[in-house]
């Protein structure tokens, strides 16, 4: 999430050369790594708090679930087994267990999972769609953004569903809504076009907000110009709309969607009221761009099946030698399938915790890679050997991004001045 100004190598360029400036040589593979190194990198910082029998359990559960891992790898089958998914469940419980022992003393409240599930623009459409309608697609939502144990084949019926019941109602943006249905509890105060670096406003009835609201014109494009003034019009190049969204200070920050099925055209949605803090709107920004440079379609596909080679996740696979991939292989090649299994990531992130630059990082791989990115761009290249050094330096192997660093620093920087001076 930051800034960049003049020194514009064009978005196209950046892309391509990503594909040929860096060859990482891949780690090796996780069949090489003996049980005790595994167990070791999946109990983390646990390691020096248990005791000899408890990492003995740990031990002998890495080994049933790396037994099912290398036969799958043999095989060369993408997507684990039924069984190797259980066998890592069931290493996971007891990492969770022994995290929850040493950490909290055995007493652990895991309310940030149980949240009152409130869907803002659902909400919205509670006087415009049946009864039957509403309390159907309150369920499918709740189903959707609570329940992290639905398998992927569950989650496409549920989207499914929701088209179902959304195409009925002529009058509806569907497709639209569908996207902040399924997103979350924001709600969807403006959509807007870009053509050409200037906004259009795209009402959408019952849910953004009317013309007649003053924030259209005279509030919403300065956050647009202030997006902008961080990374020029130019790095924009993949985005069709800008989108207001808003559940209160502090929660969804902002966030970047693809508009089409293989990732090349984008929309990206800030929240108004995360925008007076301006270092951490720096930060969204770079954030949530550096998801499209990395989740684009030259990064990754999102009509291939997943292969052994690169990190997949839901949505895509991706390429041999992109960021994502590269990153993934060199700092989560054993951490990503307890991450993928995880119910409780805070206690994955305590187990992890020195690995990564913040808390949020440690959601997943993709979440890691842009929030390392900020720590690239906002601080000076670090000179020790810390995992979260490693995975900073690791951009700086790419000349595009080291171009692209400066940039946007330049651009903090003088937006910075110009505060101070004004001030």
């Amino acid at each position: 999430m930051n800034s960049i100004n003049k020194k514009i190598l064009s978005l196209t360029m950046i892309l391509i050369v990503s594909l040929t400036s860096f060859s990482h040589a891949l780690v090796k593979p996780l069949r090489q790594y003996s049980n005790s190194e595994a167990a070791t990198i999946f109990m983390g910082e646990l390691e020096n708090k248990i005791n000899s029998f408890e990492k003995q359990k740990i031990s002998m559960l890495v080994k049933n679930w790396k037994s099912l891992y290398e036969d799958r790898i043999d095989i060369q089958k993408g997507k684990p087994s039924s069984k190797e998914v259980q066998a890592m469940k069931e290493l996971i419980k007891k990492l969770d267990e022994y995290t929850v022992k040493y950490y909290f003393d055995g007493n652990y409240d895991n309310t940030f999972i149980n949240m009152n599930y409130t869907n803002y623009v659902l909400e919205n459409l509670k006087t415009v769609i049946t009864t039957v309608d509403y309390e159907r697609l309150y369920v499918l939502c709740e189903k959707y953004e609570r329940d992290y144990t639905i398998s992927d084949n569950e989650v496409e019926k549920i989207v499914e569903e929701v088209k179902v019941i959304l195409v009925k109602y002529n009058k509806l943006n569907s497709e639209q809504l569908i996207r902040h249905i399924l997103g979350g509890s924001e709600n969807l105060l403006a959509v807007y076009t870009i053509d050409e670096g200037n906004l259009n406003y795209e009402e959408i009835p019952h849910v953004t907000l009317s013309t007649k609201d003053h924030r259209i014109k005279e509030k919403y494009p300065d956050i647009w110009n202030e997006i902008l003034s961080i990374i020029p019009y130019e790095y924009f190049n993949g985005f069709d709309n800008l989108m207001i969204t808003s559940d209160g200070e502090m929660n969804n920050l902002g966030y970047v969607i693809t508009n089409d099925s293989i990732g090349s055209r984008w929309s990206i949605s800030v929240d108004p009221d995360d925008t007076s803090d301006k270092e951490l709107f720096y930060e969204t920004v770079i954030h949530e761009y550096f998801h499209y440079v990395t989740l684009n379609e030259t990064q990754v596909s999102y009509s291939q099946e997943p292969n052994i080679y690169t990190y997949y996740d839901y949505e895509v696979v991706t390429k041999l030698d992109s960021y994502l991939n590269l990153f993934s292989m060199s700092f989560w090649d054993l951490l990503r399938f307890e991450n993928q299994n995880t119910v409780d990531r805070y206690l994955f992130y305590l187990r992890h915790k020195s690995d990564f630059v913040t808390s949020y990082a440690a959601t997943d791989t993709a979440e890691d890679i842009c929030e390392t990115f900020i720590s690239f761009v906002m601080n000076d290249k670090p000179d020790d050997n810390s995992v979260t050094s490693q995975k900073i330096n690791f951009f700086y192997g790419y000349p595009e991004l080291v171009d692209l660093r400066e940039v946007i620093k330049t651009n903090i920087d003088n937006i910075n001045i110009e505060y101070d001076n004004v001030a």
